[in-house]
């Protein structure tokens, strides 16, 4: 990709409404610009499922294994992730005024530092949840976002939390720190789509 594109990250954790919120802001926009929300895990479920071009049978086993291990693409495998976004642009045909909505990409600090090649992340809105609204959330279904999930067991949510802890959440230091604008929502067990972005529009006024 010779453009990047502007974009707007979402970072929370499993179960924090990050999908919704994505799908709600691509279907009406935002500031009057087209949006696409790319779902990261959900693309890549996707990918290793069912193939794309330029994927090959190795490193689909390999996006296998990753999803089944539930680990994080590292330094050595992130042009997986490139080739995943580049398709997604290119499938959608995002135009350089578009906004990409970012879900699950990056996932650290490595990643982000690899993704800032691609595009130019000015707005982070943290979904900020507390372990027993995330297992109330995902127990209720409260975003609609979690039938077919078999990755939602207590031991698998307790994992993605630690995980997003020691790896996710100084992302927004890292974009606070290079200017990005950050937007902290405190996310209920009862918040859907519409009441969370309500949320941000009352935190920007």
């Amino acid at each position: 990709m010779d453009l990047r594109y502007q974009a707007l990250l979402l970072v929370g954790p499993t179960g924090s409404g990050k999908t919704p919120l994505g799908r709600l802001l691509e279907h009406q926009g935002l500031g009057g610009r087209r949006c696409f929300h790319f779902d990261f895990g959900e693309n890549l479920r996707q990918v290793a499922a069912c193939g794309h071009s330029g994927i090959g049978a190795a490193d689909r086993l390999l996006l296998e294994d990753v999803l089944q291990r539930g680990a994080l693409l590292e330094n050595e495998t992130f042009y997986l992730a490139e080739a995943i976004l580049s398709a997604f642009i290119n499938d959608h045909k995002v135009g350089a005024k578009d906004l990409l909505i970012l879900n699950g990409l990056p996932r650290h600090l490595d990643q982000a530092r690899d993704t800032d090649r691609l595009v130019d992340i000015q707005t982070l809105v943290h979904l900020q949840c507390d372990p027993e609204t995330v297992c109330c959330r995902i127990a209720r279904n409260t975003g609609q976002d979690r039938g077919g999930r078999v990755d939602d067991t207590p031991a698998d949510i307790e994992k993605k939390l630690v995980l997003f802890n020691r790896r996710t959440l100084p992302l927004i230091d890292y974009y606070r720190g290079r200017g990005a604008r950050v937007h902290t929502l405190a996310v209920t067990a009862d918040d859907t789509p519409a009441q969370i972005w309500k949320l941000g529009l009352r935190c920007k006024g």
